[in-house]
């Protein structure tokens, strides 16, 4: 779309709302000046959602004031109430007033639906056009709350609708939110097809705001994949495109792109330039989502910057709006940031308790459906291990025979490909820690560089207390949970250099490099502590959870796998003389 386009788009939206504000200035039937509302409100819902608000609820209090004149009021009047629902629905959905909008657009779906089976003739082709964009909106507040399989649900079914209309607009829409729904799940290239796919149906169409949406959305896939020059490229063009139109609200969303875009790129003052200017636009606007979104990115620039008190102030009342709209995504990344920046200050009970509200919130966003693949991933976990351990000896004997320029190119990209399986291969799917593999690998190899080098190492081995009981007596979710929490609080209180890994079961196992026994001891006392302080009244009121630990840092043993059989010893020691404790 160029420029000409754009500003003949902008002064055609100028000329009927012009118009139609001045029809409302003449006398006119109850019924035409509901519909002359809210063709008005319609057209105004994305360029000024207060505006158009108020225009919506005027049509629907004229429409309830005319059922109460005239309660047989026949079928057009029912598509009046629900359309008047529909806008401010919409509206509400934009001043991020979600749960009001969900009660409007419920009501409106109950009444299109009433209509279409009422409509043997089909005499009434809008009320169908209605239900999908119903439910694409109604999507849309999902998407906000982080509801994405439910909200991949009401966009499919809108799709279907719009493909049953032929409505190119529909289908650009519904693609482009099937597309938004794949980006938050970090599937990007099939978000791209649909962005694509979505931007195709507009090219005979006219409607800034829409495309923008989409260039907006195809930019920040490319930002994600750090592909930035086309990232901004992107974020450029739909910014110029809502300054033509003369859509200052509009020019918030490429602008906080940009603003994070270069905030990436390590360009902080251009960033607080542009984010800044994002967030007084949607103050201005009423739009708290997107408000909140302005906020949490500014928190992390001048975390960057070392501007912690501006980045607590920031992202204090991002979290504060996000609890107020129930915006999980809001939420999750505030807690998030507020956790890393407590750590670096060496606050950890609150790192902690924020990284946790992070993580609670974060499987609230991944809804059933992911917690259900990742219960079928623990399942078949063993058996893909030598899968994944057999190819990728496979692809790496593959690499090792290329010897001309095509088969060196092969050799790229299988290369990428055996790095993808080797992190599969050594990481344990539950807790995210390093497997028993993994472990094993490192400690053979601190045990040959302690042998040339002396330089001493410390190995312990860990068990959950009663953890049998634990799935017996609570379900084995709650186990999983137990040992969730026990590998977040391991990695709080170790260092960075040292090894935490899963071993099996309830069994882990740490590595203290160039760390004397005793040392080595008193790091394993403040991990046993934050265990047996944590609050696990969190997981379940009557839960209590300890760990017993055995150490060995003897490295004049012939192996590894020998100091690990010592320390094992001193793990029995500790369950035998009353659990809840270190030895050795």
């Amino acid at each position: 779309m160029n420029t000409v386009e754009t500003q003949l788009i902008a002064d055609a939206l100028y000329e009927k709302t012009t118009h139609l504000k001045r029809q409302l200035e003449k006398p006119m039937k109850a019924d035409e000046r509901i519909d002359t509302l809210n063709a008005l409100a319609w057209e105004l819902r994305f360029a000024d959602s207060k505006e158009s608000l108020r225009y919506a609820q005027q049509a629907y209090q004229l429409c309830e004031l005319e059922f109460e004149i005239n309660p047989n009021s026949g079928t057009r009047h029912q598509i009046a109430i629900a359309r008047s629902l529909l806008i401010m629905g919409v509206c509400r959905w934009q001043l991020s007033d979600y749960h009001t909008a969900i009660d409007e657009l419920l009501e409106a779906l109950r009444l299109y639906k009433v209509i279409r089976e009422a409509d043997l003739s089909n005499s009434y082709p809008e009320a169908l056009e209605g239900i999908a964009d119903t439910l694409n909106t109604i999507g849309n507040i999902h998407i906000n709350l982080g509801d994405y399989p439910k909200a991949l649900d009401y966009y499919q079914n809108a799709l279907k609708i719009f493909e049953q209309l032929a409505d190119r607009e529909g289908l650009a829409t519904s693609f482009n939110n099937i597309g938004l729904v794949h980006f938050k799940l970090g599937d990007y290239k099939k978000a791209l097809d649909y962005y694509e796919e979505s931007l195709r149906h507009r090219e005979t169409l006219a409607g800034v705001y829409a495309e923008n949406t989409t260039l907006n959305n195809i930019g920040e896939v490319y930002c994600v994949l750090k592909e930035y020059e086309k990232a901004l490229s992107y974020f450029n063009k739909s910014l110029k495109l809502h300054k033509e139109s003369g859509s200052k609200h509009r020019t918030s969303v490429p602008m906080n792109h940009i603003g994070m875009l270069y905030f990436a790129m390590g360009d902080y003052e251009k960033a607080l330039a542009y984010l800044g200017e994002s967030l007084s636009i949607e103050s201005e606007y009423g739009n708290r989502y997107s408000e909140a979104e302005a906020l949490i990115a500014l928190g992390s620039v001048y975390v960057k910057m070392g501007d912690v008190a501006n980045a607590f102030n920031h992202l204090s009342s991002a979290l504060k709006i996000g609890e107020e709209i129930s915006a999980k995504p809001v939420i999750c990344n505030a807690h998030k940031t507020l956790s890393e920046i407590y750590k670096h200050q060496g606050d950890f009970d609150r790192a902690l308790w924020h990284f946790e509200k992070f993580h609670y919130t974060k499987e609230g966003i991944l809804g059933d459906e992911q917690s259900k693949l990742l219960r079928s991933l623990q399942v078949i976990q063993e058996t893909e291990q030598a899968r994944k351990e057999a190819e990728l000896q496979r692809i790496k004997n593959i690499a090792l025979a290329a010897a001309n320029e095509e088969k060196s190119r092969l050799l790229e990209k299988l290369q990428e490909q055996a790095k993808v399986l080797e992190f599969q291969a050594k990481n344990d799917i539950l807790t995210g820690l390093a497997n028993r593999r993994s472990y094993d690998e490192r400690a053979a190899q601190e045990f040959e560089r302690n042998r040339r080098h002396k330089h001493g190492f410390t190995v312990a081995i860990v068990d959950v207390d009663l953890f049998k009981k634990v799935n017996d007596t609570y379900s084995h979710q709650i186990g999983d949970e137990v040992l969730k929490r026990v590998a977040i609080l391991m990695q709080m209180n170790c260092r960075k250099e040292d090894v935490v890994a899963r071993y099996g079961g309830e069994e882990f196992v740490f590595l203290f490099p160039e760390t004397t026994t005793e040392k080595a001891v008193i790091a394993c006392e403040k991990v046993r502590t934050a265990i047996e302080k944590f609050d696990w009244s969190q997981i379940h009121p009557d839960l209590k959870i300890t760990i017993s630990i055995g150490i060995c840092g003897d490295t004049s043993q012939p192996s590894f796998e020998k100091m690990l059989s010592i320390a094992d010893q001193h793990l029995y020691r500790a369950k035998q003389n009353g659990r809840n404790r270190v030895c050795y």
